[in-house]
């Protein structure tokens, strides 16, 4: 029983990171439509962003690891392997979304250029 509840733990808390991932991805890419993120003007010009991406790994992180709070949440504090397990999904979603917006650009007429602008 207590395996189970130990592996459940872990399973929920790396559930939960991924939920924050996913919701970093989206934050970036959701900035523009159309102009890439991967330019230094495109990640430093709302500063607003970066503090609530920074605030919401703050929480995940305290949520997460802090002892008594995660028991609570029936969460368990993270290994370091298990929070790089689904790591891999934010930057597929960046990937993905930054090729999506370099054909949009390539193509200014083509049909992925009408449905996204």
């Amino acid at each position: 029983a207590d395996y189970r509840a130990r592996t459940l733990a872990l399973a929920q808390a790396t559930y939960y990171a991924t939920i924050v991932y996913g919701q970093v991805a989206n934050v970036l890419i959701r900035k523009t439509f159309v102009d890439s993120i991967l330019s230094w003007r495109r990640l430093t010009n709302n500063r607003a962003v970066f503090l609530t991406i920074l605030f919401e790994a703050s929480v995940a992180c305290i949520v997460i690891y802090v002892p008594r709070l995660n028991e609570l949440l029936g969460l368990a504090g993270l290994p370091p392997a298990y929070v790089f397990i689904t790591a891999w999904y934010m930057l597929f979603v960046v990937l993905y979304d930054e090729a999506r917006k370099g054909l949009v650009r390539a193509f200014p007429n083509g049909p992925l250029a009408r449905l996204f602008s």
